[in-house]
């Protein structure tokens, strides 16, 4: 998987992996949250499998709260579609977690 890819799409995976978590109504979503936040790119390609085990870790800082999860989405290349297709998607269970260290350290 193209990094420059993965970051073009995070949005999406931002998500699908909502759509895992569920959310209570009027409650932000991960991409609201992780909105023009700081995400970083892990992967472990393999590629006599080919396939690729991704983690982003998004963070985002504000004045007064932070917040940072991992997003894990596995993908598997398909040769008869010449595609990259999502076989698993994870996100941790802080990620929509809110710290105040912000504020605290004000």
């Amino acid at each position: 998987m193209s990094e420059d890819k993965l970051r073009q799409n995070v949005a999406d995976l931002l998500d699908r992996a909502e759509q895992k978590l569920g959310s209570k109504t009027g409650e932000l979503s991960l991409a609201g949250i992780y909105a023009d936040g700081q995400v970083d790119v892990a992967s472990s390609y393999d590629a006599e499998a080919k396939t690729d085990a991704v983690t982003l870790t998004c963070a985002k800082t504000g004045a007064f709260d932070s917040c940072a999860g991992r997003i894990a989405p596995a993908f598997s290349f398909r040769s008869v579609s010449g595609l990259w297709e999502i076989t698993d998607l994870n996100a941790s269970a802080d990620a929509k977690a809110r710290g105040f260290s912000p504020l605290l350290a004000a």
